[in-house]
């Protein structure tokens, strides 16, 4: 075989890999481009925000209670719960039981909310929102 025939076919297969590699890399450069502009016009917002301010009243707590008028059966309502979790861990939240000595309590209504604080012998001690209540149980 001739070494000119083979340096030949050896550029050429070099040069289709570096096209190629050229191509994807403006190919990926374009979409990250299109996500970022995505993101840019709706941020990301987690929802278990919400339950920031409850995470510091319930320091060293091992179980608390999660009482809800919402139907948990719903996705976003199970998501809810799901993101209340995992915003107050290390504490396990205990879904309808008021047993412990802090509750959430997470209404849509907030007058079934102060109702549910009668209820359960409890006095709100922090707010994160409409209905949405951490109490301290006066028994435990």
């Amino acid at each position: 075989m001739n070494t000119r025939y083979l340096c030949s076919r050896t550029n050429l297969a070099l040069s289709i890999i570096l096209i190629a590699t050229v191509f994807g890399i403006v190919s990926a450069w374009k979409e990250i481009q299109s996500i970022q502009e995505k993101r840019a016009q709706m941020p990301f917002v987690f929802g278990g925000d919400m339950f920031e301010g409850i995470k510091s009243a319930i320091v060293g707590e091992r179980m608390v209670g999660y009482i809800t008028d919402r139907d948990m059966k719903n996705d976003k309502v199970s998501m809810r719960f799901a993101q209340a979790q995992l915003t107050l861990v290390p504490a396990i939240l205990d879904l309808n039981n008021t047993a412990h000595r802090f509750v959430v309590i997470d209404f849509d209504d907030p007058r079934k909310a102060a109702m549910a604080l009668k209820l359960i012998q409890a006095n709100p001690i922090r707010q994160g929102g409409p209905g949405l209540i951490l109490a301290e149980r006066l028994r435990p």
